[in-house]
C-alpha cells in the first residue's frame, strides 16, 4: 500500500507460568510484568512521517498449551493481553519541505494483544 513501517520494540519482562496438569505439558497460565521500549516510524505514501518514541510499563496475562516433546524439550503456544501506561512522544514530519514538524506528548493507556511460540529446554527437570 506504499506505507513504510520500521523501527524496533524491545520488551523486557518477568513472569510466572502455571502448569496445572504437569510441568511443561498441557494447559498453561502466565502472568507477569513488562517494560516495552518503542522507537518506531510509520510513513504512508503522500502523508507525514510519524515517529513514536515511548516506554510502556504493563501487566501481562496469557493462556496457552505446552507439549513436552522429550524429557527436557518442550514447545508452547500462548495468547493474551498486556495492559499498561505508555509515555513518551510522537514527532510528525510533513511530506512537504514547507510543512512544520510537530511533537506531541504521549500519556495514554496501552492495550496490546500478544502471542508467542516458544521452544524451550528445561534444565534440572
Amino acid at each position: 500500500d506504499g506505507t513504510g513501517y520500521y523501527g524496533e520494540l524491545i520488551d523486557v519482562g518477568i513472569g510466572w507460568v502455571w502448569y496445572p496438569r504437569k510441568l511443561w505439558d498441557g494447559f498453561t497460565f502466565e502472568a507477569g510484568v513488562i517494560r516495552r521500549a518503542r522507537d518506531t516510524s510509520v510513513w504512508p505514501e503522500f502523508d507525514p512521517l510519524v515517529r513514536t518514541q515511548s516506554t510502556t510499563y504493563a501487566g501481562r496475562a496469557m493462556v496457552g498449551w505446552s507439549w513436552l516433546v522429550t524429557q527436557h524439550l518442550f514447545i508452547a503456544l500462548a495468547a493474551g493481553l498486556s495492559v499498561g501506561n505508555e509515555s513518551g512522544h510522537e514527532t510528525t514530519t510533513p511530506d512537504l519541505p514547507s510543512g512544520m514538524v510537530t511533537k506531541t506528548t504521549i500519556a495514554r493507556r496501552q492495550v496490546d494483544a500478544e502471542t508467542y511460540l516458544r521452544v524451550g529446554l528445561a534444565f534440572g527437570h
